[in-house]
């Protein structure tokens, strides 16, 4: 583990073990904290974001206001490198254990029209597409009966997080 990774680890187990872990658990729980031996750094706390950045909740609450799904598409390709960019920014969305039990297919040109005429609802449009993203969830990460809904939830905040940077590069989508 790098110096930063383990600094983190160090501090969820420092706050699992405050916050109430377990009996059964606590010998476990303090041998670990004690193996990484990381000193208590309070920038380091899991849930303080590295990057401060300053965006107003007025500019948040327009992208998402602004959002709308579209079906009339520009006859136009987007870069591989740009596309690669969006899903890479896009996989920071939260999912269940940091698990990010999906992967995207990306197609495009006659491609991307084609496999998009197989969804409902896009008779009449899906002619137009020459950009499709293809979310692909998968349950191997799941293995508790419970959490069988857990990818489903996993992929759609990511698609959510995917439509809201298409929005601020001023693309457009549709689900």
């Amino acid at each position: 583990l790098d110096f930063q990774t383990e600094g983190w680890c160090f501090n969820v187990l420092d706050n699992y073990i405050r916050e109430g872990c377990p009996p059964d658990c606590l010998k476990d729980a303090l041998l670990a904290k004690a193996k990484l031996g990381a000193s208590l750094d309070e920038k380091q706390r899991p849930y303080l974001p590295q990057n401060i950045i300053d965006i107003s909740p007025d500019a948040i609450c327009s992208l998402m206001g602004n959002r709308r799904s579209i079906r009339f598409f520009e006859n136009e390709i987007i870069s591989e490198t740009l596309v690669s960019s969006l899903v890479t920014q896009a996989a920071t969305s939260p999912s269940a254990c940091n698990r990010l039990p999906f992967s995207v297919i990306a197609l495009q040109g006659e491609q991307a029209a084609e496999c998009c005429a197989i969804a409902a609802g896009t008779a009449g449009w899906s002619g137009q597409v020459n950009n499709l993203l293809v979310l692909k969830y998968s349950c191997g990460a799941y293995t508790d009966p419970k959490d069988f809904k857990a990818p489903i939830v996993d992929a759609s905040l990511f698609a959510m997080q995917f439509l809201l940077l298409l929005e601020a590069y001023k693309f457009g989508g549709c689900i």
